[in-house]
């Protein structure tokens, strides 16, 4: 059986009531939609790694993180165990890069109308967390 422990980092991005959420094309929770962020690579900062994931999911340029939690999700599979650990990052600006297109599809949804069971586990906590603070 196949042990993967991965490690990332993700921000919960709002604007008007809505959160940016993208639709992850692989890996294990694919179809579903996330926390722009993902993997931190070798010698990456958490904060430097979710700039980027931002940037290449998204199209968009973010700025101002500040640390809000981590999180972890444990999936089991006739192929593998992954255990998956995230450092949850709001991030306090966001701008559009002109004419630069995420590489995953990026929505804004409302935050009241967005249901747990489309969300990868990162993003309905995310979710969990803004309920609560609202």
């Amino acid at each position: 059986m196949k042990k993967i422990s991965r490690f990332g980092s993700y921000g919960i991005i709002t604007r008007d009531n809505s959160l940016l959420l993208s639709q992850k094309k692989r890996g294990p929770y694919i179809d579903l939609w996330g926390l722009p962020g993902g993997m931190i690579e070798f010698k990456e900062s958490p904060e430097i790694s979710l700039l980027r994931e931002i940037v290449e999911e998204t199209g968009y340029a973010g700025s101002q993180l500040r640390l809000l939690f981590t999180s972890t999700n444990y999936l089991e599979s006739e192929s593998m165990h992954f255990h998956h650990i995230g450092i949850i990052y709001e991030v306090g600006k966001i701008e559009k890069i002109a004419e630069r297109t995420g590489e995953e599809e990026s929505h804004w949804f409302e935050i009241a109308s967005l249901q747990l069971s489309n969300l990868t586990p990162f993003a309905a906590n995310a979710l969990n967390y803004l309920q609560n603070i609202s």
